[in-house]
């Protein structure tokens, strides 16, 4: 007699479309999908698109829970949106274009062998988008760095972020992150310092009776590559000096320039010193 061959269920994959309103659109980057507190995926969609999602061992695989595989449409919400073809055609017609409205179209696995579906998350920025009249009020600087998990300020890459140094009249050092190919420096350098009169007028010794001008400032924009050590060298302010029963301004560090030595007459102010990066 011949055998005979069943096939045996053992388990099941459950798959579902499924359409997230997030908030209001657009926004500036989406970043992560969550799935379960899980990350599904994650990278940086700053535009309409569609992402692949392939995380199919995210609860355990087959063998457990299953995970999520599939594709997904990013819709930003813009003021021109147009449906694309493939979320339309699941959509009765007619459909709105969803503008206004961060939304995601999900279609593929949510799990295998249980099937409830787990909480959606999404990770994203909104700074420089969605303001009234379209701009945010300084805009270079407005952007909050966002981390992962474990990942320090030093390391921050592909994500706008600033770095602050102040004058403490050493040279200082910063290192290029990860993901960074272009830095913009903006430089304050040190105001210079006022004149001052000899010790032939005790009277009025060490008072300025000329006012230093303010530092001047700089910005732009160098090409840089990931690890490269720069050397940042923040001026400071002049300052005055007494030596040999006389006292005149002198310019900041590091190279603000000296004033003039006059024993009953106004010194020149010393000159602010600069700002640079160098490396």
């Amino acid at each position: 007699m011949g055998g005979s061959s069943k096939r045996v269920t053992v388990g099941f994959r459950y798959y579902m479309t499924l359409h997230f309103a997030a908030c209001y659109g657009p926004v500036d980057r989406f970043l992560r999908f969550l799935v379960g507190d899980r990350v599904a995926w994650n990278g940086s969609i700053e535009s309409n698109g569609a992402i692949d999602v392939n995380a199919p061992q995210l609860f355990g695989g087959d063998e457990r829970e299953g995970g999520i595989v599939g594709s997904m449409r990013v819709l930003m919400g813009g003021s021109a949106q147009t449906l694309p073809d493939v979320v339309a055609a699941r959509l009765p017609s007619p459909s709105p274009a969803f503008r206004g409205v961060l939304s995601f179209f999900y279609r593929g696995q949510i799990s295998a062998n249980n099937p409830y579906v787990k909480p959606f998350a999404f990770t994203l920025t909104r700074v420089l988008q969605g303001w009234h009249g379209g701009t945010a009020w300084y805009p270079e600087t407005a952007p909050v760095p966002i981390f992962a998990e474990g990942q320090s300020a030093s390391t921050l890459a592909s994500f706008q972020s600033n770095t602050h140094f102040s004058y403490t009249g050493t040279n200082q050092e910063w290192t290029v992150p990860e993901g960074v190919t272009e830095v913009t420096i903006k430089a304050w350098g040190g105001g210079g310092h006022g004149g001052v009169r000899g010790t032939s007028r005790p009277a009025i010794v060490g008072t300025p009776n000329t006012y230093g001008g303010g530092g001047g400032f700089s910005r732009a924009t160098f090409a840089v590559t990931p690890g490269q050590v720069l050397t940042i060298r923040v001026g400071g302010g002049g300052r005055k000096i007494v030596a040999g029963g006389l006292e005149w301004s002198a310019g900041g560090w590091p190279s603000g320039g000296q004033g003039g030595i006059r024993d009953n007459g106004a010194a020149a102010g010393g000159g602010g010193a600069d700002s640079r990066v160098v490396g």
